[in-house]
């Protein structure tokens, strides 16, 4: 039972450093922070996953003007405006890349700390890290899709059904829930 959960765990979890969300959300975890990575370019993505989440966060939040009429001068404007837009990005992931300088040195938070208590404490040292941590480490609303899971997980295991393999609970499981 042991190295077929171990097995199962990995057959899951092998791919977890090629998803963004995961990568980000380690990272911006005080607790944990680069202490999970494998590998130094998986660093990288992290951190450049953190940096895509603030430039997709700065650029919802900017209001953009009505279309008007297209007119020669207006044409030069708007380079002028991708311009600025691309050297605010650029702006935005130094100033990311020196929260992220400050940030990783220092000592690992305890873990029994609540990462959002810590990232509300710091906000004002780590702004750009700290909007993009609550976009990342926020809950979901409701559990009440993994409650449905555990109940129908607690209701299939039992004494009477000891013999069940993990494949087999497995896909009961699969089968109640959907």
């Amino acid at each position: 039972l042991k190295d077929t959960l171990l097995a199962s765990l990995d057959d899951r979890l092998c791919h977890s450093e090629e998803l963004k969300i995961l990568l980000s959300a380690t990272l911006l975890d005080p607790r944990f922070k680069e202490r999970l990575f494998s590998k130094t370019d998986t660093l990288k993505e992290a951190k450049a996953a953190v940096v895509a989440h603030i430039t997709e966060t700065d650029a919802s939040t900017s209001i953009s003007a009505p279309e008007e009429e297209v007119s020669p001068g207006t044409i030069l404007l708007d380079e002028e405006e991708a311009e600025e837009e691309v050297e605010e990005e650029l702006t935005t992931s130094k100033a990311a890349e020196t929260e992220f300088q400050l940030y990783l040195p220092e000592k690992h938070a305890a873990r029994t700390m609540d990462p959002v208590e810590f990232w509300r404490i710091n906000a004002t040292r780590f702004p750009l890290l700290s909007t993009a941590a609550r976009l990342v480490l926020c809950a979901p609303p409701t559990s009440a899709d993994s409650e449905r899971i555990f109940l129908a997980f607690e209701s299939i295991v039992s004494d009477k059904r000891a013999s069940l393999t993990c494949d087999h609970v497995e896909t009961i499981t699969f089968l109640n829930v959907n």
